[in-house]
């Protein structure tokens, strides 16, 4: 079993071929909440914007994703 992590995310672009990449959904770890759109922010860099399934936002440093948030197979 290959365990994927976050921690080679350096901007939104990665994250976004990362997910697309290895087909994976991004969960929050508190909420087990999947992260439906990902946006990069207009006032840091480093800092990514995701919105969660239930319609929350959660703006995060990229040297913390791993942190917060985990990756799952997708479903099939």
């Amino acid at each position: 079993m290959v365990f994927l992590v976050l921690k080679g995310i350096k901007n939104f672009e990665d994250l976004d071929d990362f997910i697309f990449e290895n087909k994976v959904d991004i969960r929050c770890k508190e909420s087990s909440l999947s992260v439906t759109l990902i946006e990069p922010t207009e006032e840091e860099e480093g800092i990514i914007a995701l919105i969660l399934s239930d319609g929350s936002q959660l703006e995060l440093p990229v040297d913390q994703l791993d942190d917060y948030l985990e990756v799952v197979p997708m479903e099939k």
